[in-house]
C-alpha cells in the first residue's frame, strides 16, 4: 500500500512539474520544432537562415523593445506597453498574413527577427507568449495584460484565436541571435494553423508577444520585431466547376490523340 501510495505521489509530482514548466522549443540548438499552444491546436517554429528582410520582401507591424521582460502588441492607434513608434508598429488585415503550405496543411505565416547583444547565454531569448486576435476594428490603444507569468492580453470586440501559454503553463522559443548576422536577417517564422483565421480578409490582426520570462534568457539590446513576408500565399485552389472544365479539357485532347494514331 505503501509502495502505491509512493508511486502516486512520484507521478502527480511529474505531472505537476510539466504543468509547471510548459513546453520548450530550443532553436539555439536546433532548427524546428512543434507544440501544443492552449489555444489554437498545434503550432510550428521554424528557425531561419539569414532570411532576406529588406524593401519588398517584408512587411513589419510591431516592433517591442525593453530591457529584461518586454511585452506588447500591433495597433495604428499609439504605442502601447514596450512597442516602438514609426511605421513599424501598426494595424495589421488578415489579407496581409501569407498562408503558406506545409506537409500538406496550410498555416498562416509570421517571421521574428530577434536582437540580443554578446555571446554565448548573452545573445540568447525567450519567446514565452503569443496570442492571434481577430476583430472588426483594430486594438485599441492603452490595453494591459493581466495574470501572472505569462501574461494574458484582451480587449473587447475580439475573438482570441491562438494562445502559447496559459496561466501557470510557461512555454518557451529559445532564440539564438548569434546564429544569424544581427537584426535585418530574421529568426524565426511561426506557423499558425490557417483553419483559425476565419472571415473576411478585412478582419484586424492583432498580435501579442512577451519575452524574457523567466528571466534566464531576458531582452539585453535592441528591438524585436514581428513581419509578414511579401508574395508568399499560394495560387487559390480551382472551384470544383473549374475542375469539371479542366477534365473535360483532359479528356477530349485524350479522345484527340487516340484518333490521330489511329490515321
Amino acid at each position: 500500500m505503501r509502495r502505491l501510495e509512493f508511486v502516486l505521489a512520484a507521478v502527480l509530482m511529474i505531472s505537476l512539474g510539466s504543468l509547471a514548466h510548459g513546453e520548450t522549443i530550443n532553436l539555439a540548438t536546433g532548427n524546428s520544432g512543434t507544440a501544443a499552444a492552449a489555444i489554437g491546436g498545434n503550432f510550428q517554429a521554424v528557425w531561419v537562415d539569414q532570411q532576406s528582410t529588406g524593401t519588398g520582401v517584408i512587411d513589419s507591424f510591431v516592433r517591442v523593445q525593453a530591457n529584461g521582460s518586454e511585452q506588447g502588441y500591433n495597433t495604428s492607434a499609439g504605442t502601447p506597453m514596450d512597442t516602438l513608434g514609426g511605421n513599424f508598429t501598426r494595424s495589421l488585415q488578415l489579407s496581409e498574413v501569407p498562408v503558406v503550405n506545409l506537409g500538406g496543411t496550410n498555416y498562416r505565416e509570421f517571421l521574428l527577427d530577434v536582437n540580443q547583444s554578446g555571446s554565448g547565454t548573452n545573445s540568447l531569448i525567450s519567446l514565452n507568449q503569443v496570442q492571434i486576435f481577430l476583430s472588426a476594428a483594430q486594438a485599441p490603444d492603452g490595453l494591459t495584460s493581466s495574470g501572472t507569468n505569462p501574461l494574458i492580453l484582451s480587449f473587447p470586440g475580439s475573438t482570441e484565436i491562438f494562445r502559447m501559454s496559459t496561466t501557470g503553463n510557461t512555454d518557451e522559443i529559445i532564440l539564438d541571435a548569434s546564429r544569424n548576422s544581427g537584426s535585418g536577417s530574421g529568426d524565426m517564422f511561426l506557423y499558425v494553423p490557417n483553419t483559425l483565421f476565419t472571415g473576411a480578409g478585412t478582419q484586424f490582426v492583432t498580435l501579442y508577444s512577451q519575452f524574457g520570462t523567466p528571466g534566464a534568457n531576458a531582452s539585453n539590446a535592441g528591438f524585436e520585431e514581428w513581419s509578414v513576408r511579401l508574395g508568399t500565399t499560394p495560387p487559390p485552389v480551382p472551384e470544383p466547376t473549374s475542375l469539371l472544365l479542366i477534365g473535360a479539357g483532359l479528356l477530349g485532347l485524350g479522345v484527340a490523340r487516340r484518333k490521330m494514331r489511329k490515321l
